[in-house]
């Protein structure tokens, strides 16, 4: 008998465990409300700006890694004239904004559009790596600069004094990218709406039909 009682007991325990477990979900289900189309689109917008905002917040320190790694060698005066010749290009989706960097002296570029600084920044790393050249990179750090002595017998004499100088690169808008297809004679593709050549091409099919009746 005992053994019946113990028995009934851990079945009726487990049972009524296992409707608790039922009737939680019951009582959560009658009380969340499933998301509307609506809700799960304004859902899905919110994501789209976080990973927007993300990218862009990430792309200024695009390149840093290889750019670490690159060794900060010499470079001779005949690649340094060879590399007007060289570019790179940068693309930056969420400005949809080209750039196409070159460097003749200092770094110049061809965009539809002026460029702030952190981007040109990233188009600069981009070069230097796809060439080799890190050294012409500038990387913003301090930098000790010493001003010589001068003496003369008609002004104050200043002894020789160091300063620090935070140093940037450099960069020179010289046009757009129209401007660059232009004087390296790349045809320029026009863009055309898919309905504008559909309408297009009816326009065509009928002109040709009255040129067949007349």
């Amino acid at each position: 008998m005992p053994v019946s009682i113990s028995l009934f007991h851990y079945i009726a325990t487990y049972v009524l465990y296992g409707l608790s477990i039922i009737a939680s979900f019951l009582f959560t289900g009658f009380l969340i409300r499933p998301l509307s189309l609506r809700e799960l689109n304004d859902d899905q917008t919110e994501e789209d700006k976080a990973n927007k905002r993300m990218e862009e917040e990430m792309f200024e320190y695009k390149y840093m890694d290889e750019y670490e790694k690159l060794e900060d060698r010499e470079i001779s005066e005949e690649e340094l004239v060879a590399l007007k010749n060289k570019e790179t290009t940068l693309e930056i989706p969420f400005l949809k904004v080209t750039i196409i960097m070159f460097y003749d002296e200092l770094f110049k570029y061809y965009s539809n559009t002026d460029v702030i600084y952190k981007y040109l920044n990233v188009a600069c790393r981009k070069f230097v790596i796809e060439h080799n050249v890190k050294k012409l990179y500038i990387d913003g750090n301090v930098e000790e600069v010493t001003t010589n002595p001068v003496k003369s017998e008609l002004f104050v004499t200043k002894a020789e004094t160091t300063t620090l100088e935070r140093k940037f690169n450099n960069f020179i808008r010289v046009g757009s990218i129209y401007d660059y297809k232009d004087k390296h004679n790349i045809k320029l593709v026009k863009e055309i709406d898919i309905l504008d050549f559909l309408k297009s091409c009816k326009i065509d099919s009928n002109d040709s039909d009255k040129t067949k009746i007349d």
